[in-house]
């Protein structure tokens, strides 16, 4: 797992990326609901790393370690 970080207008968000071993063109990207965090999809995330296919997951603004107020888009 790699912790990475990305702009989104004035704000940063926080994120996670999960790499299989070996190369590949397939990803998927874990969206959380209101009020939860990236953390809540790092078993899933890893299970499909482990299994081929890079996985994110990271926070929408204002949750977790991303920056800004919640509720913004």
């Amino acid at each position: 797992m790699q912790s990475i970080t990305f702009p989104s207008g004035d704000r940063t968000l926080a994120g996670a990326l999960f790499e299989p071993e070996a190369p590949t063109l397939s990803a998927v990207v874990f969206c959380h609901g209101a009020f939860e965090f990236k953390e809540n999809w790092f078993d899933y995330a890893r299970r499909l790393a482990e299994r081929g296919l890079a996985a994110l997951t990271f926070d929408f603004t204002g949750h977790g370690d991303s920056t800004g107020v919640r509720g913004t888009v």
